[in-house]
């Protein structure tokens, strides 16, 4: 190590963990002098490097001088030499890992540039953890006290190394608040808790002062020094606020001492400021406004006291030792965690096996009981209420969700339809608007041939919409089949969805199997037989749970309630007690009214059951048809908007054209009026679209207005057959025959009739 020297004579045989040199590690040239690579002058413990070591050509001259002739036992020194020690000591590998640990640390924590607070935070935290190691690296070799051991792995070497690392941590929580400009008062504690710390690193590196190189111990004792003059300036700034001159000025001298023999053993720079100020504060004091009396002790008109006879500075406590946390790094994954020994191993092996044949038996024991108990029920031939065709329809039944479902499904094809035939009125009130809106645009133009009337654009929407109406009127037609079918068959579905027990209680029993006159037994048999086949029941998750069990261990607890859980005594009562009553319960007579009630449940329920299935079936592709036609409305919704749009913009446009045109025409002839007032006004007739006026020659230049240009061909491409303005229009047939009423539309060119306009129908189509 650096600050460490190694005598040869200390060394020993290290070679399987170190790798040791024969001479000792010194500091280069570069470093010789200064032992710290930063600014403030942390020490950084290096790590413990390997060397190796050629033992075999001195070991081999050694040998060829001292014995000149060859030993007759040849065997016996080879099998000394390979034989191997079968104790293998690995404590001194391990307390050299966990040395560079603590190395690695303390160089982290001086690399800090200690520019920002975060950084400062990070070499104290880094310190602190240093110092734990060494102080754990020092307890541990005090308890095994290896031998041969180098003078790294010393316990006094370790103490030290310890007090250096806590004392540059205490160093780093100054510098932090030194940078934060913190009240002197606050200052002074931690400054003079740094010197004590320092102080006490010196004295311990002093012990075992031949294993330090001169560097180490002139830094550690500089800075002790240092921190020392630096408490003093601090306390000398506390008195001046307190106007405590004396002893301030005593302070300033004594903390002038301390930085003299600060600057014989480390370089000023560490301290730079603090040592200017202290230079500073000690040369103003002793210059400015001297007063020189018959007591050359006096000054400022006070005494000033003996520095050793002032009051012992206060000290702060911030930097503690951080203890070692095993594992080191919190994501240590060991290895070896899981390895156990073989005989260990062995006896889990043999635990697993006996478990599994345990569990084996009572799987065993159980499946024999439900078979004997089988064999007595089918012996009896006792039949049951509900065949068995029932149960798997009410199975089924049950499992598709029950009638509850079922009505929910018919409820939703309800609000599909209602919902479909909203957005189709939604979509005629739309076409019905703009068909008003373009009439509302004839007569106020006073002419047919403004624009391609509606009739003759909305025939593809006509088209879907009918198509939409006609799927709308056959799917109610189908809506009604399926609820009239369930409506018939409510009952019976409401039954087969009902839980086993409850269905047994509603289905008549068959009259060759009752007894009327021994009701009381035939109640204690059935109650029998339900207790029977929840036995099976609550067994088939026993199995599964004895089959869970055979990865878990079991306990003593569980073996001695094993005959509880598995229901062994309560199919011993049912076993013992069902022969008896089976005599009292079944006798042969004949109801005919019970058999015909009980004929007719059954065929209810097949026939609600076969119901159930076919309105099933249909119902998700009902519900399918209604969600893919609503996705089309929507479609076409947007078609209709857009459609509605352009038409309101194109109407818009019309008669803005038409404004300016009137206002143009307007300003011709006031303008040719004033300029010929003895001729007569000429007479302007308007024709029925806006096309340039005809001018008396000379007016327009006369008024300096020019007629209004036609507007250009706009295409609309928001709706179909694409007009253009500005030219003739082809003659279409109408195409709005609209099939959801029976009034007929008329179409003329006459004139701006409302008589003559068609009647678009208004009141969409209601399924209801």
């Amino acid at each position: 190590m650096n600050g460490c020297e190694e005598k040869p004579r200390n060394r020993t045989l290290l070679a399987r963990a170190l790798r040791i040199g024969k001479e000792p590690q010194t500091l280069d040239s570069t470093t010789a002098s200064t032992p710290y690579s930063n600014q403030y002058g942390f020490l950084a413990v290096p790590l413990k490097t390997t060397n190796e070591v050629d033992l075999v050509k001195p070991l081999t001259t050694f040998f060829s001088t001292l014995f000149k002739g060859s030993s007759p036992n040849v065997h016996v020194l080879k099998e000394a030499i390979e034989t191997q020690n079968s104790i293998a000591d690995t404590f001194l590998e391990r307390a050299a890992v966990l040395f560079n640990y603590g190395a690695a640390l303390s160089e982290a924590a001086a690399s800090q540039t200690f520019l920002t607070d975060g950084e400062t935070k990070t070499a104290a935290k880094l310190f602190q953890q240093s110092a734990g190691v060494f102080a754990h690296l020092r307890d541990l070799m005090q308890l095994s006290m290896p031998k041969g051991f180098t003078t790294d792995l010393v316990p006094s070497t370790l103490t030290a190394l310890s007090s250096i690392m806590l004392a540059q941590a205490q160093e780093s929580f100054y510098r932090k608040a030194y940078a934060e400009k913190m009240n002197p008062s606050a200052l002074v504690k931690i400054a003079a808790q740094t010197g004590d710390l320092y102080s006490e690193a010196s004295k311990l590196m002093d012990i075992s002062k031949g294993y330090w190189k001169k560097d180490w111990l002139n830094v550690v004792s500089g800075k002790a020094f240092g921190f020392q003059a630096i408490a003093e300036l601090h306390q000398a700034q506390v008195n001046w606020e307190r106007h405590e001159v004396g002893e301030r000025l005593s302070r300033l001298k004594h903390a002038f001492e301390l930085v003299e023999k600060m600057k014989r053993r480390l370089q000023p720079t560490c301290f730079r400021e603090q040592i200017s100020e202290i230079e500073n504060a000690y040369k103003s004091s002793t210059s400015d406004n001297r007063l020189i009396l018959d007591e050359p002790l006096l000054q400022y008109h006070e005494r000033i006291p003996d520095y050793f006879t002032l009051a012992a500075l206060p000290r702060a406590v911030l930097a503690k030792l951080t203890p070692v946390e095993k594992p080191l790094c919190p994501t240590f994954k060991d290895v070896f965690a899981a390895v156990v020994p073989e005989t260990t191993m062995a006896a889990m092996k043999k635990f697993e096996q006996m478990k599994a044949e345990q569990l084996q038996k009572l799987k065993n024991r159980l499946s024999e009981q439900t078979e004997l108990m089988d064999c007595i029920v089918a012996s009896l031939n006792a039949p049951d209420v509900i065949p068995e065709e029932v149960k798997r329809s009410s199975s089924e039944v049950k499992e598709a969700g029950g009638a509850a479902n079922m009505r929910r499904k018919l409820n939703d094809l309800t609000v599909s339809r209602k919902r479909n035939s909203d957005m189709l009125a939604e979509i005629d009130r739309i076409l019905v608007d703009e068909n008003r809106s373009d009439m509302d645009l004839r007569r106020q133009l006073r002419s047919d041939r403004v624009r391609i009337t509606s009739e003759e654009l909305v025939g593809p929407f006509v088209q879907e919409i009918s198509k939409h109406l006609d799927d709308l009127k056959e799917a109610s037609e189908v809506d009604k089949v399926l609820q009239n079918r369930f409506d018939s068959n409510e009952k019976a579905i409401d039954m087969l969805s009902k839980s086993e027990r409850e269905l047994r209680s509603l289905i008549p029993v068959p009259p060759s199997q009752l007894s009327k006159k021994a009701s009381e037994t035939t109640s204690t048999l059935l109650k029998l037989l339900d207790r029977a086949k929840m036995i099976k029941h609550e067994r088939e998750d026993i199995v599964k749970v004895i089959l869970s069990k055979l990865a878990t261990p079991i306990e003593a607890a569980e073996k001695a309630e094993m005959n509880d859980i598995l229901n062994i005594n309560d199919e011993d009562y049912i076993t013992k007690h069902v022969g008896k009553k089976w005599s009292a319960r079944f006798s042969f007579g004949n109801d005919s009214e019970t058999s015909s009630q009980r004929r007719k449940m059954l065929r209810s329920l097949q026939l609600g059951y076969e119901a159930f299935k076919e309105i099933q079936q249909k119902l998700d592709d009902r519900i399918k048809f209604y969600n893919n036609q609503a996705a089309a409305l929507r479609r076409l919704q947007v078609k209709v908007n857009d459609f509605a749009f352009a038409r309101q913009t194109e109407k818009e446009e019309l008669l803005r054209g038409r404004r300016i045109f009137e206002s143009s025409r307007r300003g011709a002839e006031l303008s040719l009026l004033a300029s010929a007032p003895s001729l007569q006004p000429q007479q302007f007739n308007p024709p029925p679209f806006y096309p340039a006026p005809t001018f008396v020659q000379g007016a327009a230049y006369t008024s300096g207005m020019a007629p209004p240009p036609l507007l250009p061909a706009q295409p609309q491409y928001a709706y179909p057959q694409y007009p253009y303005y500005g030219a003739t229009q082809p003659t279409l047939q109408p195409a709005y025959d609209y099939s959801m009423q029976s009034a007929t539309t008329t179409t003329t060119s006459s004139g701006p009739n409302p008589q003559n306009c068609p009647t678009y129908p208004a009141e969409p189509w209601n399924p209801n």
